[in-house]
């Protein structure tokens, strides 16, 4: 796994698609920084209705889980998005104020976190 692999994520019958922009160090773990895209199956109806397109631009996973569950290497040597260079800054700041951290899980049961706890407020009329 290197900085620019593409790998197929499969979960549950749900597909997408996830990029690895970033493998450093945090707390004296290696965290690997993935861009997930094309996963729009992960996502419920409300999240779909509000508008969610697909991509959750910064997904921090412990190495240790991030080789584990991780699908098909389907390209090398992508292009790093602008929407994760951005969304990683934030990460930092925020790690470092305490306020973030990482997945200890691997990649899909992460996205299952993730859109479990998504939120979408009922339109109000």
């Amino acid at each position: 796994m290197k900085v620019g692999d593409t790998y197929a994520i499969t979960s549950n019958g749900r597909a997408a698609k996830a990029t690895v922009c970033l493998i450093g160090e945090a707390a004296e773990v290696e965290i690997v920084c993935f861009y997930v895209f094309d996963a729009e199956s992960f996502g419920d109806d409300k999240a779909k209705e509000a508008g969610f397109a697909g991509i959750i631009s910064h997904v921090p996973v412990n190495s240790e889980f991030a080789v584990r569950e991780i699908g098909e290497k389907i390209a090398e040597g992508a292009e790093i998005p602008e929407a994760f260079t951005e969304s990683h800054k934030t990460w930092v700041e925020s790690l470092r104020a305490g306020q973030a951290g990482w997945f200890d899980k691997t990649l899909p049961n992460a996205l299952d976190q993730i859109f479990s706890s998504m939120i979408v407020d009922e339109p109000t009329s």
